[in-house]
């Protein structure tokens, strides 16, 4: 029977991300159906043939009538397949946990066995149940499992030969086991593994009211019933509804982290523009001159000092105009690891120079892989017209969002740990990066803007940017150098006539950006 309609989208959705990866783990609202969905799945999995991908089911909860009330779902669904026949039968049996060979206790546990030859086993959790076993395992309330990391570590040995395991949970604390994992999987430590987020407001907007109505004719009207239900779990909402782990807030990168990471030698440049920028009778004229003057005197000698053999390069940009600052951060793979070149930071310039800055910076980066540019807001034309400039597979336009902030935060801070990823010296930057905060168990930027050592404001600008850097590595790149290889690159940068130099073109101060891209 056809799922879509019988199930609500994320119903579907969690059993569909399941079968493409060998973990996947869900954080969810409480009491939106999610298991009622999974067991649906169950049924049709182990009532399969092997040719036709049939595996037994192996469910965990934390007690017995979690147990209990899994399997039951189970035979309704299978009734309703008509899988075994008119009424799907559960059998009750007797699991003896052994230890050292010894039996330690016994433990009521519940099946359902099908014509496939295969079976749902349904028992509290224990993780000497799953050795030996084979198939799809269902941990379900993960976080209030005593024994999650013996349970999960019995469970992964089944994906060695082609078994899934889905853990399935609210949350209870940010340094629960649970949300350990979660983290894990986030910050890319976990391989092959993947998050699925179901909050509350993802199933009202799915058809939760709708279902429950449907089911329960009394339930008040839409409104009136989510404020009630909001109302019921008062301050405990966020966890228990919103997915929000209660923590202690706090810094998100740790101080000895950033030390860690902290490197004299790579250089933050700083530039204010001057106010008249704009106000010369020649003014395009006037702003591509000081904006080449710049470049020339600041980023080439920087380009000029990077390793001929770099393998590829990212930008990341976190854009500002009036009172922020445009922040750039440069990661260059050289050898077997990154390296930051440098931290730029740019006050008062015109959209266009930030344009023909950008623009040279990615001729002049050794084989360019990925900018990923701040599209929010203003940042938007700046995005965009990179992406006329080196085309969509080179640009990723990002909309810094809580989501943004929750999926991508924990990338850079798994690549600082891991890499210990080249961190200026410098205290604003550092300043930044405390800036970054647990906000509703979201790492992002507080609402509180700072000052640097400049008296000039700051709101975590270039941890955005290094984040944004972070995110353009994993990002798939264009051609690169039209072909050129690493040692034709290495060849260019001792050749006294390799490309064009600005002066030339900045001499004529006709030129458009068009004219310099044709350089």
């Amino acid at each position: 029977m056809p799922l879509k309609g019988v199930l609500l989208d994320y119903q579907v959705a969690a059993f569909q991300q399941a079968d493409t990866c060998a973990l996947l783990v869900i954080e969810k609202s409480r009491r939106i159906g999610l298991t009622w969905g999974i067991a649906a799945r169950a049924a049709l999995i182990s009532a399969s043939q092997r040719a036709a991908g049939g595996m037994d089911t192996l469910y965990m909860g934390f007690d017995r009538d979690m147990a209990r009330e899994f399997i039951d779902t189970v035979a309704m669904w299978s009734t309703a397949y008509a899988l075994v026949g008119a009424q799907a039968e559960v059998e009750e049996f007797v699991y003896y946990d052994q230890k050292d060979g010894e039996e330690t206790r016994s433990i009521q546990a519940f099946r359902i066995r099908y014509a496939s030859g295969y079976e749902v086993v349904a028992l509290s959790s224990v993780p000497r149940a799953l050795r030996g076993r084979q198939g799809l395992v269902i941990l379900d309330e993960a976080a209030f499992m005593g024994n999650l990391t013996e349970v999960l570590k019995s469970a992964l040995a089944l994906t060695m030969w082609g078994g899934r395991v889905i853990v399935i949970s609210t949350h209870d604390g940010a340094d629960n086991e649970f949300n350990q994992l979660v983290t894990e999987i986030r910050e890319g430590r976990r391989p092959g593994a993947a998050v699925l987020r179901i909050t509350f407001e993802d199933a009202l907007q799915a058809g939760l009211w709708e279902r429950i109505k449907l089911t329960r004719p009394s339930t008040p009207p839409k409104e009136e019933w989510i404020a009630s239900v909001l109302g019921l779990y008062g301050d405990a909402a966020d966890e228990e509804l919103h997915v929000i782990p209660r923590a202690g807030g706090g810094a998100y990168f740790r101080a000895a982290l950033i030390a860690d990471c902290r490197d004299a030698d790579v250089p933050v440049i700083r530039w204010t523009a001057p106010d008249d920028i704009l106000s010369a009778e020649r003014r395009e004229e006037h702003l591509n001159a000081i904006i080449d003057d710049w470049i020339l005197d600041q980023l080439e000698p920087l380009m000029a000092a990077l390793p001929p053999t770099a393998r590829r390069s990212v930008v990341g940009l976190d854009f500002g105009r009036t009172i922020d600052a445009t922040c750039i951060w440069l990661l260059v793979e050289g050898g077997n690891r990154w390296l930051t070149p440098a931290v730029i930071e740019l006050r008062n310039v015109p959209f266009r120079g930030q344009e023909r800055i950008l623009a040279w910076l990615g001729r002049r980066l050794p084989r360019l892989h990925h900018m990923a540019l701040d599209a929010t807001g203003n940042g938007a034309a700046l995005a965009e017209a990179m992406t006329l400039e080196f085309g969509r597979p080179r640009v990723s336009e990002v909309k810094i969002s809580t989501e943004w902030y929750r999926q991508t935060m924990p990338l850079c801070k798994a690549a600082l740990e891991r890499e210990a990823l080249p961190v200026p010296a410098d205290p604003d930057v550092e300043a930044d990066f405390r800036a970054i905060e647990l906000v509703r168990g979201v790492p992002q930027v507080g609402g509180r803007r700072t000052k640097g050592k400049d008296g000039l404001p700051r709101h975590g600008d270039t941890v955005i940017a290094c984040a944004l850097a972070v995110y353009a590595r994993a990002q798939d790149g264009g051609p690169t150098d039209a072909g050129r290889s690493v040692e034709d690159l290495a060849a260019a940068r001792t050749d006294p006539d390799r490309d064009a130099p600005l002066d030339d073109y900045r001499g004529s101060l006709g030129g458009s950006l068009d004219d310099y891209r044709r350089m």
